[in-house]
């Protein structure tokens, strides 16, 4: 399974919060860059879509192998 596969397959919630995800973690890194770090949302939004996108990622991988 390719990465295109795999949002092609993905529920269209799921990819908005993976495009939220990255956004928020462009704006940590904005707001990290400055030497800003009051906004406590922006890396915890972002890492939790990340973790959520390489999670589903990974057992879409495992299933696709088990079959």
């Amino acid at each position: 399974m390719t990465g295109k596969d795999f949002l092609k397959r993905e529920h269209w919630s799921l990819l908005i919060l993976y495009v939220i995800g990255l956004i928020a973690f462009l704006i940590h890194l904005f707001y990290f860059s400055k030497g800003d770090n009051e906004n406590k949302i922006f890396p915890i939004l972002a890492y939790s879509s990340m973790t959520i996108f390489f999670l589903r990622l990974a057992f879409a991988q495992m299933s696709k192998k088990v079959k």
